[in-house]
């Protein structure tokens, strides 16, 4: 009897400290993210399918597993747990997955976000500047309602035709479908990224 009672207060331990350390890392990642987002919202073009695959799924991926790694004492006593029926098996692992996930996104992806910003920065430093100039479409002030604006959008054309959305301060653009030219000032760096200077309307 006191070797379960003395297992069982082990088992809380070691849950308390996972929780402590996971929770920790999430508030903090998650505070990093939206400062990220907010102060260092560099802006790209020519991002495909390779970025997306290098700088997101794989950041997901290994954030996920770093997640089930960390909270591995939780994740058994889940499992452990004596659910009711299939119903509640699925919600469990749904559960679980979820809230790897936003753990991963908001860890693994932010800081393989930030590694390629600081990548491209190092890249560009000594390139020359280029203009490239797309076609609008429309853009769009996003100041309606009661929530907190950061961003207006800008949609224009691609290269290849395809819709793209350029952000820029709340107040600074008014809504429109007036076809017009955006003119970019971009430098380029690694795997053929331009990273977006400045711009204008004209």
């Amino acid at each position: 009897m006191d070797r379960r009672q003395a297992e069982r207060k082990e088992k809380k331990r070691s849950l308390n400290r996972e929780k402590n350390q996971s929770s920790g890392i999430f508030i903090f990642s998650l505070i990093v993210a939206v400062l990220n987002y907010v102060f260092w919202h560099d802006q790209y073009i020519g991002l495909d399918t390779n970025y997306t695959i290098v700088f997101v799924v794989v950041p997901l991926i290994c954030g996920i597993f770093i997640f089930y790694k960390i909270d591995k004492v939780f994740i058994k006593s889940i499992l452990e747990t004596k659910l009711s029926g299939i119903k509640d098996t699925i919600l469990s692992y749904l559960f679980m997955f979820i809230v790897g996930l936003a753990f991963s996104y908001f860890s693994a992806v932010t800081l393989a976000n930030m590694l390629f910003k600081v990548g491209m920065d190092i890249s560009i430093k000594d390139a020359p500047v280029l203009y490239k100039s797309y076609v609008v479409k429309s853009t769009f002030r996003n100041d309606s309602g009661k929530r907190i604006h950061l961003f207006s959008s800008i949609h224009y054309l691609g290269k290849n035709g395809d819709h793209q959305t350029y952000r820029v301060p709340v107040n600074s653009i008014t809504t429109s479908d007036e076809r017009r030219i955006i003119r970019f000032k971009c430098k380029e760096g690694f795997l053929g990224y331009y990273k977006i200077i400045a711009y204008k309307l004209e």
